[in-house]
């Protein structure tokens, strides 16, 4: 017996002599979801093996003509009631290897089998049971594809990579950082017409979903969830994150109702973990400090933005700033610009100067708080800068100052470009 179908539910259902390898039911899975209901046959020449009154049932052989596409099996219930992660009353295998699928649990719901090489499926029921077949992307069955983050350039990757996902497709990335130390800069951008849940106290997401986790599995903390965000324009996504560890797990989760446009992932790894977040104070007081750039003198992170802040304690005195070596891009795609004042994105702050290439240059602050804002493009640099600050007192212009040695780098991703350009 050799059913074709697509979309359609099948409960047919016959008797046969016996059930053998080569003339089992053969249920055939193309495009869509297929929903069918077990036993298809029984072997009436064997009994039961619970049950000497009733014929066994034959397994059924899950087929599909595409090699670039696997199966996936829910089990959505059985004659008593709706499956739950729980419900075990089949058996599935690779009809070459023989090799079990193990079950998992589909958003909390359902028992899930997924298929991780081309090959037909020998499903056997224990009891009647109600499932759903469908087929989905070899990038998207369920299993982990693992891709290595650069330092020195960025990435770009599909998910899945054919530029569209399907019904039911679960497509897990996994970024790793080159080294140990390093963590994963990570921008997402994804069209979508998903829904998204209306409360955060939901815990499990509805429709199609993206999930970005700061770890190797699903179990660790959540940077990003589509199901709650609102971070969108004309039902676009975008989102910047940075693990706070080597690995980045980015998951496309969907369901069977609606297809989807591919979401695009840009990342690169950040060396030793040095990423600049929030606005870093610096104290000058009469006895100075120095500091080293952020992986100095290694490549530093791309698309980052470092600022510093630099206060001398006693008010009354001026800073001095004092580039004193650089290696910055020569179109100013990266460049360290300094401010007078406590300068802020779209706030007040007036520039004393901006470096690019290999400038060198002194910069004497009016007053006795400056901001100092680096931006770095799509191109990691090692030896980025050093900067000498230090203190001049009311009334002095040279001669009895404090040195004070500051070597930074400051980054900012390339969207941002205009901070410094005021």
């Amino acid at each position: 017996m050799y059913l074709k179908s697509n979309k359609v539910v099948i409960t047919f259902r016959n008797i046969a002599d016996e059930c053998t390898v080569s003339d089992m039911p053969t249920v055939e899975v193309r495009d869509g979801p297929v929903m069918l209901a077990l036993p298809l046959a029984y072997n009436s020449r064997q009994v039961h093996f619970n049950d000497p009154s009733r014929d066994t049932p034959c397994p059924v052989r899950l087929w599909n003509p595409d090699t670039t596409m696997h199966l996936r099996l829910d089990v959505m219930g059985t004659d008593k009631q709706e499956a739950d992660c729980d419900t075990d009353v089949i058996q599935v295998s690779e009809m070459s290897s023989g090799y079990y699928l193990e079950r998992s649990c589909n958003r909390g719901k359902n028992p899930v089998y997924r298929q991780s090489a081309s090959d037909s499926l020998i499903v056997t029921s224990t009891t009647d049971v109600y499932m759903r077949a469908a087929t989905v992307d070899s990038d998207c069955d369920g299993n982990i594809v693992r891709i290595t983050a650069d330092n020195s350039q960025i990435k770009e990757q599909m998910i899945p990579r054919a530029g569209k996902y399907s019904n039911l497709d679960t497509c897990k990335y996994l970024i790793s950082g080159e080294n140990r130390e390093d963590t994963v800069h990570l921008t997402l951008t994804w069209e979508t017409t998903a829904h998204r849940n209306q409360s955060s106290h939901d815990t499990v997401c509805q429709g199609d979903y993206i999930n970005i986790y700061d770890g190797d599995r699903e179990t660790s903390a959540v940077l990003f969830s589509s199901c709650w965000s609102r971070d969108e324009t004309d039902g676009a996504i975008s989102t910047t994150v940075v693990s706070s560890q080597r690995h980045l797990l980015v998951v496309l989760d969907a369901d069977a109702k609606i297809e989807g446009k591919s979401a695009n992932m840009e990342f690169h790894s950040i060396p030793g973990g040095h990423h600049c977040t929030n606005i870093t104070e610096v104290h000058v007081d009469v006895n100075g400090t120095s500091l080293t750039a952020p992986n100095y003198p290694g490549l530093f992170p791309m698309n980052q933005v470092c600022v510093y802040r630099i206060i001398a304690e006693n008010r009354e005195d001026s800073l001095v700033i004092d580039v004193q070596a650089a290696n910055l891009d020569k179109h100013c795609n990266s460049y360290l610009a300094v401010f007078h004042g406590r300068y802020e994105i779209m706030s007040t702050g007036f520039p004393a100067g901006r470096i690019c290439e290999e400038d060198k240059q002194t910069f004497r602050i009016h007053g006795s708080v400056a901001t100092m804002v680096a931006v770095s493009g799509n191109v990691a640099r090692p030896y980025a800068w050093r900067v000498s600050i230090y203190v001049e007192k009311s009334g002095h212009s040279t001669g009895n100052t404090v040195t004070f040695s500051l070597t930074v780098l400051i980054l900012i991703h390339a969207t941002q470009l205009f901070v410094c350009n005021a």
